[in-house]
Order: structure tokens, then C-alpha cells, then sequence
């Protein structure tokens, strides 16, 4: 019906609406009078079979008791007709009686044509259309006395009711035709005059429209009233609407006028703009956003992964973080945050991105607008001025000659060393350095030549100190050194020997070659001084000294340490002439088979053949000769005097059997030591093969990697290797075994106290055990008693060198050994 009315005009629906309420009201009072006709019917139909009934009773009785049964039968002739019953069937048990059967069954019925026709029981055709009867009613007939003489039926037919029923809905159809007929006319000459031709009126102006398709006219307000208060509805609509329009022409002007001075103001600023809607990821960048990068307008991607992407990475995890930061605060205050951004050439740009986002109800956030500004020219401008704050801070507090630290940063670093040495339970010097007669220099070849010499002075001390270590420039040629966390007092003067042998060394100047000699003063924390202004106080007291002894030394502020300093540097003094004058002399200590008391090699020692002190064990110098570095000279020196020596014994058929001969740290540390040993080897005509290089374990423990390295090449040219002192160390085994030793020497630490000591057995046996898996021969040193023999071969270990067999003897008395194949000692010696 909707669809209906849709698709067709007013005239159409309304007659459609119209002949539809017409036949709905027909049809319900067709129904209403059909249902009250036929309730009516049949209770005249009943009323008629009941009167048959009474009539029939009182008669057919008398007929039924005396056979007659022609009579009975014209009685329901006569009644079926006048009662226009369907059909009337008597049931006869006293004739049935006599035919044998229940009841004579007889009567009459109708047939198509509604005319009376006798009833046959036997009919099939006649029994059906009595069960099809629309009413039936069955009646006992007994007689006066009370004996049941059978039994009457009246049947009625619906033949009646359904013609008088169809009388009634013709009648009502030809009655809703016509009220309709009449209803549709007179509704619509109404309607047209009424309804439909203001209506018409109105379509009319509207139909007149401008592009918008606001009427040019206000519709009129005539007709009913339902359509004038349309009209006048409509008219107040279409007012609202042109004023609306007007307003919004209004606000789009001034918003054009906005969005124009918007984009002069976004050019102007040169910032760039970017639009990131969080329910689709995609990012809108400006123009300006893009050029800001180097970048065509429209080459960027739109996608939250570009904006990444282009940033640096040290930056990326802290720009992700305050972005998200921001989002959770549900839109409280701005967001704000600077970091670099990589632009299409590779270069990196300075950021500032602000925004705001917007959210919906639920809290989450949907829009994030904001700009992007270029602050790199900016960043850069803060990087000069902290330069330019940074270099007049420097200038501040540094000497301008030589960049060094001047007094006031001096003192401040003084102070703070001062503070930890307290926190650390440490020590600290101070060493005051002045230099001699450089007024003469500054007044002979004047202030440039002089600020030169100081320019190189600088140079030779920041080469000479630690890195850690603080130097300043007092003033003048007065120079400070700080030296923190002291190990031992002595360590201030070995730092002062080591600056006065550095500016030993000309400085050359303009052709001119000068020398300069320098005078130290030495003050220690907290002996000296607990203040920056005690230590300075001392230290220059002790620069003066200094001078007053003659100049180019230093001076401890203690006398007691000024004379133990001034005994090591005559130690040194006296060991660098040692050397010149070939003071240096090779003792051999033997080395025996303990089982078959055999001669297997000997072990080459230095001692010091001092011409007033006489000789001077190792002990007394070796550690002066390390840290000096004088140790190289001296090894080298022993080396070549024991090797020349042993090739002689072999020359003359003495058979010495290994000589050992020890390698400092310092000497395996030199580049050049390969060549030095093979030099060595050619020069006195020696089999490599008779040499063993010893190293402590220690040594090699402080730097294994290149310790293997020059080992290795010393294995490659013949020579064979023993880790001396083993078990004093603290190598691994993976070390162990990439080094290429043959022997194991025990150091004699884990031997005095043998067999009585039970851990020195067990550290015994383990280092035999060990040597024995490597496939290494074992030496023990130290071996002083026959016990010590017989436990130690006992457990594997045969070769010994020790007191037991000889102490370290010089050239003569191992000569005389060899040439006479009989020891010279019977019982073991001590010294």
C-alpha cells in the first residue's frame, strides 16, 4: 500500500484511500449481517423441525401401530413440503418387525431439482447427501403405553440460508459501490477546491527557486486552515534559511579572510604545519613542512612511520616517549618537545614541534595538530655563545701562553684533590718547579724567544706526567704538578727525576740552543700541609732549598726524605756509570739431575762488582734499575757477557750442558728484542739451542697476548722458554698452555719448607702433576736439604738448583768444575 501510494498522484491515493475505508466498513457490516441472517436462519430452521416434530408425533404414532404405512407416508409428503425440509425419514420396527429386519426405513427427500422424491435406505447418493444436511434432528415415537414404535428424522438443507445469504452481500456490494462512487466524487471536488489547489499554489513558488533552491517568493496563506499554518511554517523557514545563508555568506567570508591571514601567518613564521589523524595513521604535511626538509611539496609520505623515520636516531626513543606522554594527559597543557630531524640531502635540522590534540568523550585521542619550527640556526647561535662562554671561563681561569691552569684553578684543583685524599685515606704531591736563570734568557734574547722556551717547557712536562696529573702556571717560569692518590713518598721523586731528564735535552729556538735546568720542591699531603695554602707554602719552600743546594735538583720538604731521595739518585747515578765502566759481572748457579747427580745447565746472575762497595747483590739495585728502565742496558750487558761465555766452555768441550738466562718485563717489551738475541747469538758463535729464556710468571700475567707473541718468535729461532717462579702468578691454564714453555721452574717459596709443610707438599705435587700433563720438564729451586731431594724425587721432580749443590759462583770456579767433572762442594752452602 506504501509503495502504492508513492508511485502515483494525490487523486490516485486518495481514491485508493477512499474506496479502501468504503470497502473496509462494507465489509464489516456485510459480516455483520451475513452472521446475524444465518444465526436468524437457523433459529428458524430449528423452530420449523421442532413444530414438524410435535406435528408428526401426533399422528404417525397412530399409523406405525396399525401398519399403515401409505398413510404415514403421504402425513410426511404433506409436511416436507409444507415445512420445505430437506427430507423427513421414518424408521418403522413393527413392519421391520414382520420383513425381519430392525426397522422399515422409508421417507421422503429431495433431489437436485428440490423435488420431493422417495427416500431409498439403499441409496448411496441419497445416504451421502444426508450426512452433507446442514441440520439434523431425530425424534423417538412411542406409543400411548409406552412401547417405542420407532423413530422419525428431519433433515434441513443449507439451500435456503445460502440464498438468502447471497441476496444480502449482492445487496451490500451494489450499496458500497454506490457510497463509494458518491464518497470519491464528493471528496474530490473538495479536495480540488480545498486542499489540492492551494497546495498546488504553494508547489508553484517553490518550484520558482534560486541555486540553492531557496523560493525567490514567500508561499501564500490561503485555503484550510491546516494549510494556511503550513504555509505560514513554511514561510518562516524559508526566512530563517535566506537569513541563515546571509549569516553563513558572512562567515565564510570572515573565515576566508581568517584561513588567508592564517597562511600569511604560517609563511611568515616559516614553521610547518602537520595534521595526524589517530584513527586512520595517516599525517598531513604542509608545503612548508616538507621544503623545511629539503623535500618536493607532496614527495613526504603521509604516515606516522615518515615523520620516525626522519628522525635522529638518539633522539627517536625520547620524541616517541613525549608524544605519548602528552596523549596521556588527555589533552593538559601543550605538547612541546625539540629534537633533529634528517633532511633529504642528509644533513640534520633542529626541531621544535608543538601541538594540541583533540579527544572524544571516551578520553581517547582522535586529531593531533600542530607545527614544526626550523631552530637550528638558533641551536647554533646557544652553541656559539656557550663557546664564547666556554673560552672566556678557559681564559678565566687558564695562562694564556700556555693554556695551562693558572693559579686561581690551580688552588680550586688543589683543594678538591685535598678532599679526596681525605675521603680515601690517600696521600698527594705537589711539586713546585722554577726555572734556572730564565731571567738571563728573557733578558739576552728577549720575551719571545723566552715565552717559547716556556711554550716547550709545557709540552716536555704534559708529556712526562700522567693524564690525571695537574699542571699549572704560576706566573713567570713557576710551575705546579699535582699527583694524586701517592702510592709511595719516593714516587714525587722519581716524577722530578723524570722532568729534569726531560728538559735536559736542548730547546732550540731560532737557531739558538738553549739549556735549561730546573729546580723542584717537593711537598707531600698531609705531611706537609693540610691546606692548599700549606702544601703551595712548603712546596715553594722547598723549590728555594733547592736553589740554595746549587740549583738543577729537587728538595723535600722533609729533610729525612730529601736525603733518602737524594740516596736514589745516587744509586741511579752510580748504576748508569756501572754500566759505562762495565762493573757488571755473570755468577752461574748450577743446575743437577738429582738421581744421577748429574751437571744439566746453569742459571746466569748479575751481580755488581762496585769498585768502593765491593759486590752488590741484585736486591740492592734491580728495583732501581727497573723502574729507571736502566734494566735493559743491564740484561743486555749479562746477556751478551754469559752467552759469549758459553760458547767458549763448548768451544773448549766442557759441555755446561742449558744456560738460563732471565727476561725482565721491560726487556720483552722492547721491539727489538729478537733481533738483539740474534745478533747476540752470531756474534759469539752460539747454538740457539743452547740457551733457555726465563720469565716470571707475573711478568707474563701482565700482558699475556703480546707476552705470547714475543715468545712465540723467541721459540721460532731455537731458543727454549721456562715460566719462572711458577705458582707465585695468578695464570690460567688456557694461558698455560698457548705458551711455548718446555719447563716449569717451582719457585722456592713452596720448597724451603718441605716435607714438613703439608700445604707445600700439596702445592708440590700438584705443579708436578701439572707439568708431567703438559708434557713440561719440572726444576725445583731453592733446594737447600736432602729431604727436600728425596720427597721431590720421590713425587717426579729430578732436576734441582739450590744451596744444596752450590751457591751462585763466578767464571773461575765453574770452569774449574767443568774441567774436572768433580764438584767442589761436599756439603751443601749457605750464604
Amino acid at each position: 500500500m506504501k509503495a502504492l501510494i508513492n508511485k502515483h498522484p494525490i487523486y490516485v491515493t486518495l481514491g485508493i484511500i477512499i474506496i479502501s475505508a468504503v470497502a473496509i466498513i462494507s465489509v464489516l457490516q456485510s459480516t455483520y449481517s451475513y452472521l446475524s441472517t444465518k444465526h436468524r436462519i437457523e433459529n428458524e430452521m430449528r423452530e420449523s423441525v421442532e413444530r414438524s416434530i410435535i406435528s408428526l408425533n401426533k399422528n404417525i404414532a397412530t399409523y406405525l401401530s396399525s401398519y399403515a404405512v401409505n398413510e404415514y407416508q403421504k402425513l410426511v409428503t404433506n409436511e416436507l413440503e409444507r415445512r420445505n425440509s430437506f427430507a423427513i425419514v421414518v424408521e418403522d420396527y413393527n413392519m421391520g418387525t414382520i420383513m425381519g429386519v430392525k426397522a422399515y426405513v422409508s421417507g421422503k427427500i429431495r433431489d437436485d431439482q428440490w423435488r420431493p422424491t422417495d427416500f431409498n435406505p439403499n441409496s448411496t447418493q441419497q445416504n451421502r447427501k444426508l450426512e452433507q444436511a446442514y441440520y439434523s434432528f431425530r425424534q423417538s415415537i412411542v406409543s400411548p403405553g409406552g412401547e417405542e414404535l420407532g423413530a422419525i428424522t428431519i433433515y434441513i438443507s443449507d439451500h435456503e440460508l445460502r440464498m438468502e445469504l447471497r441476496e444480502i452481500v449482492v445487496g451490500n456490494l451494489v450499496n458500497t459501490i454506490s457510497i463509494s462512487l458518491l464518497l470519491i466524487i464528493s471528496l474530490f471536488v473538495s479536495i480540488r477546491l480545498r486542499l489540492l489547489k492551494p497546495i498546488a499554489e504553494i508547489a508553484e513558488v517553490i518550484s520558482h527557486a534560486d541555486k540553492e533552491g531557496i523560493p525567490h517568493e514567500n508561499v501564500p496563506c490561503a485555503g484550510p486552515q491546516e494549510i494556511t499554518t503550513l504555509s505560514k511554517t513554511m514561510n518562516r523557514m524559508i526566512d530563517t534559511i535566506r537569513n541563515s545563508r546571509s549569516e553563513l555568506i558572512t562567515k565564510q567570508t570572515e573565515l576566508e579572510e581568517e584561513k588567508e591571514r592564517f597562511k600569511l601567518a604560517i609563511d611568515g613564521a616559516n614553521d610547518g604545519l602537520w595534521d595526524w589523524n589517530l584513527k586512520t595513521n595517516e599525517v598531513y604535511h604542509s608545503p612548508r613542512f616538507e621544503t623545511m626538509l629539503g623535500y618536493q611539496v607532496g614527495e613526504l609520505p603521509n604516515s606516522i612511520e615518515c615523520w620516525s623515520e626522519l628522525l635522529h636516531p638518539e633522539d627517536t626513543e625520547q620524541a616517541h616517549r613525549r608524544v605519548k606522554e602528552y596523549l596521556g594527559t588527555k589533552g593538559e597543557g601543550r605538547y612541546e618537545n625539540t629534537f633533529r630531524m634528517r633532511t633529504k640531502s642528509g644533513d640534520w635540522r633542529w626541531i621544535t614541534g608543538r601541538g594540541k590534540a583533540l579527544f572524544d568523550e571516551t578520553g581517547t585521542a582522535v586529531r593531533f595538530v600542530g607545527f614544526n619550527t626550523d631552530i637550528t640556526k638558533l641551536i647554533m647561535q646557544q652553541k656559539e655563545l656557550r663557546h664564547q662562554r666556554d673560552t672566556l671561563q678557559f681564559q678565566a681561569s687558564h695562562d694564556a701562553l700556555t693554556d695551562l691552569a693558572n693559579r686561581t684553578l690551580f688552588t680550586y684543583q688543589l683543594e678538591q684533590g685535598i678532599d679526596k685524599a681525605v675521603r680515601d685515606n690517600s696521600k698527594l704531591a705537589l711539586l713546585f718547579i722554577d726555572l734556572d736563570h730564565f731571567k738571563e734568557i728573557n733578558d739576552s734574547l728577549g720575551h719571545r724567544t723566552g715565552d717559547e722556551v716556556l711554550k716547550t717547557v709545557t709540552l716536555r712536562l704534559k708529556q712526562t706526567v700522567r693524564a690525571k696529573d695537574a699542571i699549572a702556571r704560576l706566573g713567570g717560569d713557576e710551575f705546579t704538578i699535582l699527583i694524586e692518590d701517592l702510592k709511595q713518598d719516593q714516587d714525587a721523586s722519581r716524577l722530578a727525576e723524570k722532568i729534569q731528564h726531560k728538559l735536559s735535552n736542548p730547546i732550540i729556538v731560532d737557531n739558538h740552543e738553549l739549556y735549561i735546568t730546573i729546580s723542584i720542591g717537593i711537598s707531600i699531603y698531609p705531611d706537609n700541609g693540610k691546606t692548599s695554602k700549606d702544601l703551595l707554602k712548603n712546596a715553594d719552600a722547598a723549590m728555594y732549598k733547592a736553589k740554595s743546594e746549587g740549583r738543577n735538583n729537587f728538595q723535600y720538604y722533609s729533610a729525612e726524605m730529601t736525603a733518602q731521595a737524594f740516596e736514589r739518585v745516587q744509586m741511579e747515578t752510580r748504576l748508569r756509570m756501572a754500566i759505562e765502566n762495565d762493573e757488571f759481572v755473570v755468577f752461574y748457579q748450577p743446575q743437577f739431575n738429582g738421581v744421577s747427580n748429574r751437571l744439566v745447565g746453569m742459571e746466569a746472575l748479575v751481580r755488581w762488582q762496585d769498585p768502593s762497595l765491593g759486590l752488590i747483590f741484585p736486591s740492592q739495585f734491580i728495583p732501581i734499575a727497573e723502574s729507571t728502565g736502566l734494566i735493559v742496558e743491564i740484561d743486555r750487558l749479562v746477556m751478551k757477557k754469559a752467552v759469549a761465555q758459553f760458547s767458549e766452555w763448548y768451544r773448549k768441550g766442557l759441555q755446561p750442558g742449558t744456560l738460563s738466562l732471565n727476561l725482565s718485563m721491560r726487556q720483552l717489551q722492547r721491539k727489538d728484542l729478537v733481533e738483539f738475541l740474534l745478533a747476540s747469538l752470531e756474534g759469539a758463535d752460539c747454538s740457539p739451542e743452547w740457551l733457555e729464556m726465563e720469565i716470571t710468571e707475573g711478568h707474563v700475567m701482565e700482558n699475556p697476548e703480546e707476552a705470547i707473541k714475543v715468545l712465540s718468535k723467541i721459540d721460532s729461532i731455537g731458543i727454549k722458554l721456562a715460566l719462572d717462579d711458577f705458582g707465585t702468578g695468578y695464570s690460567s691454564l688456557s694461558y698455560l698452555k698457548r705458551l711455548p714453555i718446555t719447563k716449569l721452574k717451582i719457585d722456592r717459596s713452596f720448597i724451603k719448607d718441605l716435607p714438613n709443610d703439608t700445604e707445600d707438599k700439596a702445592i708440590s705435587k700438584a705443579v708436578i702433576a701439572l707439568a708431567k700433563s703438559l708434557d713440561l720438564e719440572i726444576l725445583a729451586e731453592g733446594v737447600e736439604t736432602i729431604d727436600q731431594i728425596e720427597f721431590l724425587v720421590e713425587n717426579g721432580c729430578e732436576v734441582f738448583q739450590g744451596f744444596f749443590y752450590s751457591k751462585p759462583i763466578p767464571v773461575s770456579e765453574m770452569e774449574a768444575y767443568l774441567e774436572k767433572k768433580t764438584w767442589i762442594d761436599a756439603e751443601p752452602s749457605f750464604v
